[in-house]
């Protein structure tokens, strides 16, 4: 379907497949040569501010994939306790929101006050069909046994790089 062809005539997005009206035909800002509806979500703007509503399917998911940028960012929250010789039992749940695939997360420390440095990587197993075999979802540190001010935080790390930070987490051994 040109775009010339009159307003009220039926059209195709390129992008999507969508079925709609010549008159809602405009270029895709990352893309000029593609002609997407300003109907159905798919243009794609040059800045972020100006990304479009994402529609979606009746599960609640995105009707056409979109890129890894325009997903939400993820939040996680993590909670633990400290006891006397076991150390730091840390735990964090599936984020709480949608985003991107997460692919691993590492868990940094703080010991009174001094930088953070990593302790430990966690990192997901998807089977062939890209399901969750092992999620993981804690980590003890067994080295917060010694009195002292411990610090913590978890970033999820997506399988195109975006980190996400949870909040830190204080923990005072005795």
């Amino acid at each position: 379907m040109g775009r010339y062809l009159g307003r009220g005539q039926p059209a195709i997005c390129y992008r999507c497949g969508v079925k709609g009206f010549a008159k809602d035909l405009i270029k895709d800002g990352r893309n000029p040569s593609l002609m997407v509806l300003s109907t159905c979500g798919c243009y794609d703007p040059i800045h972020e501010a100006e990304r479009p509503f994402v529609p979606k399917n009746l599960e609640g998911k995105a009707k056409y994939p979109i890129s890894p940028d325009q997903l939400p960012p993820v939040e996680i929250v993590l909670t633990g306790s400290i006891s006397v010789g076991e150390g730091a039992i840390l735990s964090w749940g599936r984020p709480t929101t949608e985003g991107p695939r997460i692919e691993e997360y590492e868990v940094w420390r703080s010991i009174d006050e001094g930088p953070f440095e990593l302790i430990d990587t966690n990192t997901f197993v998807y089977s062939d069909f890209m399901q969750v075999l092992n999620e993981p979802e804690g980590h003890t540190d067994t080295d917060a046994a010694d009195p002292g001010l411990y610090r913590y935080y978890v970033e999820a790390i997506s399988g195109n790089g975006r980190r996400f930070r949870s909040n830190t987490l204080e923990l005072v051994s005795s």
